[in-house]
């Protein structure tokens, strides 16, 4: 992350990325945005993170895959993709919204679509896995669109 990067959590729930960025790395004068649903884990972070005016906060609604605005330098989606009704939406809208070169630092667990993990998730998980392969370099971790899971990665966009 550059020093005056933009760094986004998307799929924040209660935010432990921004919370440590925002405690740990000031130092890097990081200007970072939580985005999630409207949910209570969301309302919770902005209520934590409430006196930090470097951190600001994006309500994504169900039926938009494309609610972060302007550019960043990093993204990071953790235990989203499994949950989300359009991951190759979210994934496409992840590659637009960072700067070339900026890195997404993601993971995509397989389940057996019970649960909070959605079946659209299982359907488009290859799609969404083969565009990740053909738009990011793989920085760190392995990305397979084989239909294994995706631990967490580290991918730069070409």
């Amino acid at each position: 992350m550059p020093r005056g990067g933009r760094v986004a959590e998307y799929g924040c729930g209660t935010a432990p990325l921004l919370v440590a960025l925002a405690r740990r790395y000031r130092h890097l004068d990081l200007q970072l945005v939580g985005a999630d649903i409207p949910h209570l884990l969301f309302h919770y972070a902005r209520w934590r993170l409430r006196d930090c005016p470097f951190v600001s906060w994006v309500a994504i609604q169900g039926e938009n895959d494309a609610p972060l605005p302007g550019l960043y330098d990093t993204i990071f989606c953790l235990e989203v993709l499994e949950h989300v009704p359009r991951p190759i939406a979210v994934v496409r809208h992840l590659h637009e919204a960072l700067r070339p070169g900026g890195h997404l630092v993601f993971d995509y667990i397989r389940s057996d679509g019970t649960g909070l993990d959605t079946m659209a998730a299982l359907r488009d998980r290859l799609p969404a896995l083969r565009f990740v392969l053909d738009n990011f370099e793989v920085v760190q971790g392995r990305v397979a669109a084989d239909g294994s899971d995706i631990e967490p990665a580290v991918v730069r966009k070409r």
